[in-house]
């Protein structure tokens, strides 16, 4: 059975949900892409930037827990409106350069208007625009290339503006860049979105409570799904380390490094956004889509680790890296499609979105500290039991994908048979 070709009312509607969240994350996350500059326009020192960073991660914890739950009570569209308009006016702020005091309340500010009531309402909003699963997974893989495409194309323009200016001047431009793309998202969304009474995806109309979340916690399959994306997941922790290992035990060039991270993060989404989306539609289930990438990921690490580490091996190290880089840019578009393939209560998807991001996000408090002191005492030797790690951490990953397919297939099985 094929499934319905999009609408241009859906290729607009995640034309927008995607550039609404290039702009409102890019300017949140301003000081993670341009430090320098940030530090250079504001005359912060490294600690009291640290510290804002540091807080703007507390902040994006506590924003997918609560904001699941505010998804699960209030219409996508109203939120969505809130956090561009909100994120636009802090933004602005920003661009008042205060003392250290004032910026560190502004930037908190900034994280809990650009995150709290963004994901989970975003996660809601992209799944009501499509009319069958198929084609929700086919939008979400459009979805993944609009921010990948938005983001390189953002990120070029503001580096080479951030390159023509002093430090306040470049900040000021960039920042206004992504105000005007928030204002105009703004006006868009009702554009899109016309529905006046509820959320369509809500089957519960906002009956959605706070105990819920008890009830939603005590599903197996639910924790099924956080361990088949927090797995995967780590493969972003080890690109952290993949790509100084090229440069500093391979000896490819630093410039080429630098371009290998650029169209790892943003611009290869462009191709495996839509390829991940038509993948998931052909086999009717991100679950068995998202298992194909672990194996692709098994693989590229396992390359990784066994090869001899040299110049010599350069040509298996980027192959290596090439398919880590498809297979986790692919996965980053079955973050919430996994959720909702998964058969959860529409009432609860806002908040099962939320509590997968804290969960696939956790590791992050911990796993950094841990390699960096593996570094520090074993040198490059820990690079090589980081892979190794990896490798176990794919396999508790793609057994939990494996059971959530038997799971849902039963599941499905028994619907059927009632119907």
């Amino acid at each position: 059975m094929k499934s319905e070709k999009l609408t241009a009312k859906q290729l607009l509607a995640v034309t927008i949900a995607g550039l609404a969240y290039t702009a409102t994350c890019g300017v949140c996350y301003f000081i993670n892409y341009y430090y320098a500059v940030y530090q250079g326009a504001t005359g912060y020192t490294d600690g009291q930037i640290g510290t804002i960073l540091s807080s703007i991660g507390v902040i994006a914890v506590i924003s997918y827990i609560l904001g699941g739950p505010l998804a699960d009570k209030v219409r996508s569209k109203v939120l969505l409106m809130f956090c561009c308009l909100s994120t636009a006016a802090c933004s602005l702020a920003m661009l008042t350069f205060p003392r250290y005091e004032i910026m560190l309340v502004i930037q908190l500010a900034l994280g809990v208007c650009a995150l709290l009531p963004h994901w989970a309402p975003l996660c809601k909003f992209i799944t009501t625009i499509g009319k069958t699963p198929d084609q929700t997974n086919k939008i979400w893989g459009i979805y993944t290339a609009v921010v990948g495409a938005s983001g390189g194309l953002i990120g070029l323009i503001c580096t080479a503006i951030l390159n023509s200016n002093d430090a306040r001047t470049g900040m000021r431009i960039t920042v206004l860049i992504y105000v005007a793309l928030e204002i105009f998202c703004a006006c868009m969304f009702p554009v899109v979105d016309k529905s006046k009474h509820g959320d369509p995806v809500s089957a519960g109309g906002g009956s959605f409570k706070l105990s819920d979340i008890v009830r939603l916690l005590r599903m197996p399959k639910v924790w099924l799904v956080f361990i088949a994306l927090t797995c995967l997941y780590q493969t972003g922790f080890a690109f952290t380390y993949i790509l100084p290992l090229l440069s500093n035990v391979f000896f490819v060039p630093l410039a080429t490094v630098t371009l290998i991270s650029t169209i790892r993060g943003n611009l290869i989404k462009i191709v495996t956004g839509p390829a991940a989306g038509t993948l998931a539609a052909k086999l009717h289930t991100s679950h068995k889509a998202n298992l194909i990438l672990y194996a692709l990921s098994f693989i590229g690490m396992a390359i990784l680790v066994v090869i001899p580490w040299g110049p010599g091996s350069i040509f298996l190290a980027m192959v290596s890296v090439a398919i880590l880089a498809i297979a986790y840019s692919a996965s980053n578009t079955y973050w919430t499609p996994l959720v909702v393939d998964a058969g959860i209560p529409n009432e609860w998807l806002g908040t099962a979105t939320g509590f997968s991001c804290v969960i696939m996000t956790l590791p992050d408090t911990f796993v950094y500290k841990l390699a960096g002191n593996a570094i520090e005492a074993h040198g490059s030797d820990a690079y090589r039991t980081i892979f190794t790690i990896m490798l176990g951490v794919y396999i508790v990953g793609a057994i939990a994908n494996f059971i959530l397919i038997k799971v849902r297939k039963k599941e499905l099985a028994v619907q059927n048979a009632q119907q």
